[in-house]
């Protein structure tokens, strides 16, 4: 099951952009510091009357995608604790859902230190596998 199926809250998105860090941010998902000149996804908007900002990196922005694609959405900084569920309940998908969690788990860094290629998009949720 997704967890946006038991989601309440919604956030009230008001602008969206895809930006170049002109300073470290911290991505929501995955906490890594996007360094200056990375580009990053940018969202502001407003939760229960509350101001809020995400900044999402680009690798965390496949499982993004991904879980828009097969669930209709996603929750904000759960998004690879949702991914680990879906790759334990689609045998399918394990494989490579579980490198999408290795890498954020890794915050998307190789053992020398450098940046992982952003991964490919995982395969869609088939429908007969659906719940």
């Amino acid at each position: 099951m997704c967890a946006i199926d038991d989601c309440d809250e919604r956030v009230n998105v008001v602008q969206t952009a895809d930006r170049i860090a002109r300073k470290e941010h911290r991505c929501s998902e995955c906490y890594r510091q996007i360094v200056k000149g990375e580009k990053y996804h940018y969202e502001f908007g407003t939760l229960e009357g509350d101001a809020v900002t995400y900044r999402t990196c680009p690798h965390c922005m496949v499982a993004r995608e991904w879980l828009h694609k097969n669930c209709g959405g996603w929750i904000y900084q759960g998004v690879i604790e949702e991914i680990c569920e879906h790759a334990d309940e689609y045998p399918d998908l394990a494989e490579p859902l579980k490198l999408i969690v290795s890498g954020a788990n890794a915050r998307w860094k190789s053992i020398g230190g450098d940046l992982m290629p952003i991964p490919d998009m995982p395969p869609a949720i088939s429908v007969h596998e659906r719940h």
